[in-house]
């Protein structure tokens, strides 16, 4: 349809209709303007992915950040568990594990954490992503069309790296102090 030619139909429709109403919501009202605003579908489906994918991001954002932060937390972790375990560490230097295997033991297992909230964080991020398109159709229709879900791989991808590396990094120090202390003060620590 030509749109000016259906405004201009739609305009002298609404004209007709100007003066006291019923409205079922706000009781008695009075329409004394007339405003004609025509939108065709593809641009409301425009308009839904775009601010779909902000919120997306947003929203993968969030895990991200909070991975993150749960990097400085197996950090810390980290290097109480090696402070705590001293005696542990001490009696596998004991029975022959060397210093080098002790503090890949300590990264494998750091790595082994990250992944565990690297795989949480994302299948969250993908879950409320998923969620706020079903509640933005919900609220406020979409003129029958449903905006894709668009997962950022290279970020994804990049985020984890940098994060992985951050990880093993923090937990580095912590296993090369290890890997260096000898057996017999391993074994006397009092942590």
């Amino acid at each position: 349809a030509d749109y000016s030619v259906l405004r201009e139909q739609l305009t002298k429709v609404a004209r007709d209709h100007l003066g006291p109403y019923e409205s079922g919501h706000f009781g008695p009202a009075t329409a004394d303007d007339v405003t004609v605003k025509l939108t065709d579908t593809r641009r409301v489906s425009d308009l839904m992915r775009g601010r779909s994918d902000s919120v997306i991001w947003v929203l993968g954002a969030l895990p991200l950040g909070a991975l993150l932060v749960a990097v400085l937390g197996i950090a810390a972790a980290s290097s109480s568990a090696v402070r705590a375990r001293s005696r542990e560490f001490g009696v596998l230097r004991g029975m022959g594990m060397s210093g080098a295997s002790c503090g890949r033991l300590v990264l494998s297992e750091t790595i082994t954490l990250s992944l565990a909230a690297f795989i949480l964080c994302i299948s969250m991020a993908i879950i409320a992503a998923n969620a706020a398109i079903g509640i933005g159709l919900a609220a406020w229709g979409a003129g029958g069309t449903r905006p894709p879900l668009i997962i950022p791989w290279l970020d994804i991808i990049i985020a984890t790296i940098v994060t992985g590396l951050a990880a093993i990094s923090a937990t580095w120090l912590s296993a090369q102090r290890l890997a260096k202390r000898d057996p017999t003060e391993l074994l006397s620590a009092q942590e």
